[in-house]
Parts: C-alpha cells; structure tokens; sequence
C-alpha cells in the first residue's frame, strides 16, 4: 500500500468522495479528489466547465494532480477520486506513476444505478447536480469515463463494489475489496 496510487471511479453522485474520505481515514490513505483540487486551484475556466457539468480539461487535470501528488510523501498511498475519467487521463497516470516512482495498485469501481445518482444529486445541492448540467455530466460520464472502466477491467485491475446501501455498508464493501 505505502507509496502505491490507488483508484476509486463512479458516476457523478456514486459516493466515491464519501467513500475515499472513509478510506484515507481508516486506511492511511492521501485522498486526492480532482473536483475539489479543481474548484480550489483550477482556472476560472476550468472551475466554469465544473459548474456546467462539463469535464475540466485533460491538461489542466493533469497539471493540478501532478502538483498535489508530488506534494505526497513517497511512501504514503494514495488514493485519487474519480481520476481518470478519459482514456487519454488513464494513459498520463500510468506515464506519471512511473515518472515519479509509484505503482497503480486497487482500482475500484462503485456500481450504482442511475436511478439512485439522481436521487444523491437532488440531495446534495451543488450548482453542477442541477438537472441540466448532471445531464451533461451523465452523458460525459458515460462517453469517455465509461471506457476507462472498460480498460481497467480489461487489464484484470477493476474491482466492482456494489455502491448501494447507507454510506457505512458500502465502505464495509469498498473495505474489503482492498
């Protein structure tokens, strides 16, 4: 686990900020959540397309994690949230990992159905979970971010989680899957 990046992917609303808290908290994990480290030090432009449910771009992206992962010390994990969510992210992270020495480890996947996003998002009140940008967001979702799954499963890493239940069930689930 020390030094090694590990990966937590979903659907806009599956928990995976929720579940990555629970994790670094109980795992020792560095939780690195591309939104918030967007929204805090993204462009404006980038922290625009966050707001109208669009993807920030893949350099800038990559520019602000670049930064907060060589802010880690080596030998402590890390755990990104919801990075990458294009295939072009996930071929950079692996350039990256071994540029600065680290290996991908667990990538794990929160299986939720789109039903029960929609319900999340509705609670949860931020300016990008209104109904049209959350659409846009699903539908990017299910473009690009889609296929990233799909290579990670391919490449024998992925590890589905059931993603419904209280927030406790499903990090006992996330939990185990380490």
């Amino acid at each position: 686990m020390a030094g090694s990046v590990d990966i937590l992917l979903g659907s806009p609303g599956a928990g995976k900020s929720e579940q990555a808290e629970r994790l670094a908290a109980n795992h020792r994990y560095v939780h690195l959540s591309t939104g918030a480290l967007l929204r805090a030090e993204g462009s404006p432009e980038a922290q625009q397309d966050i707001t109208a449910g669009q993807l920030a771009s893949s350099e800038e992206t990559e520019a602000v994690l670049e930064k907060a992962m060589l802010a880690v010390d080596p030998g402590l994990a890390i755990l990104l949230d919801g990075f990458p969510r294009k295939p072009d992210e996930a071929e950079w992270l692996e350039q990256m990992l071994a540029k600065i020495g680290r290996q991908l480890g667990h990538v794990i996947y929160l299986d939720v159905p789109k039903e029960e996003v929609m319900a999340r998002l509705g609670k949860r009140g931020r300016s990008d979970d209104q109904p049209a940008p959350e659409a846009e967001r699903w539908a990017e979702y299910n473009r690009e971010t889609g296929r990233v799954i799909d290579h990670y499963r391919h490449e024998h890493r992925l590890t589905e989680v059931d993603g419904v239940g209280t927030p406790a069930e499903v990090g006992a689930r996330v939990a185990a899957s380490l």
